[in-house]
């Protein structure tokens, strides 16, 4: 309870001392109304709160970030089924999301279909990127292991939507300057990692730093979106980083 409560004193500070309207990327995986396929899912209606404090707070929720101010990205990590089974909320407000799919989880139980994913795709407002093949860290394994993960998913992904991925989200958030390197020489020009911090941020521009949405209560979400999780920054990449 006490470090909950610590927790949000420090969001609450990082809101004030981080304050910003700079593009965000917010992170969750998956959504759900009465049935959940994951422990990490968010209430539907927790969802639908932070979407509208979103849309309230001016920023716009955008398919690809290009401009440094106003523009918010929804992801989903691993391609769980709520987000297909709740996609008419998605449909009726024009909200779009990324999906990095674990591509040896499709069409297992409680994940997407390919035939779920091709529907998600060709309503307009979805696009797949790669969250590996198995869901390993990154960080923790050989170059060889690294390039089959990578490029597996990449070649199973591309086979299945007809069109280049680009985009690599690392499991668990856990990387290395091994496994970013052949990232970038399979062909991935967008790199996504798990530390707070905005899209156009200091770093080599191919990296991109997510803000963890998917258990902020209604109260603290305005504290999320001012850049609040930048002051986990630095402890965060400390944990993520081999």
């Amino acid at each position: 309870m006490m470090k909950e409560s610590l927790k949000k004193v420090l969001l609450i500070l990082g809101g004030f001392l981080f304050n910003n309207r700079k593009s965000k990327v917010l992170y969750y995986h998956d959504v759900h109304g009465d049935k959940k396929y994951t422990s990490m899912s968010t209430d539907i209606d927790l969802f639908k709160n932070h979407i509208s404090q979103i849309k309230k707070n001016g920023y716009s929720i955008v398919k690809e970030i290009s401009n440094n101010r106003n523009e918010v990205l929804i992801c989903f990590d691993d391609g769980f089924r709520g987000v297909y089974e709740n996609r008419d909320f998605f449909i009726k407000n024009k909200i779009y999301a990324t999906i990095f799919l674990i591509t040896s989880c499709i069409n297992e139980k409680d994940f997407l279909t390919e035939k779920e994913i091709i529907e998600l795709k060709n309503i307009g407002l979805f696009k797949f990127e790669s969250h590996t093949h198995t869901h390993r860290n990154l960080g923790e394994l050989t170059e060889k292991e690294i390039e089959e993960e990578v490029v597996l998913s990449k070649s199973i992904l591309e086979k299945l939507l007809g069109e280049k991925v680009e985009s690599l989200c690392f499991p668990r958030g856990v990387f290395s300057e091994k496994s970013i390197e052949i990232a970038k020489e399979k062909g991935y020009k967008r790199l996504y990692l798990s530390i707070p911090g905005e899209y156009f941020n200091k770093n080599d521009n191919k990296i991109k730093l997510r803000y963890f949405a998917q258990e902020t209560s209604k109260k603290m979400f305005p504290h999320l979106l001012r850049g609040g999780q930048n002051i986990f920054s630095k402890k965060l990449y400390k944990m993520h980083k081999r």
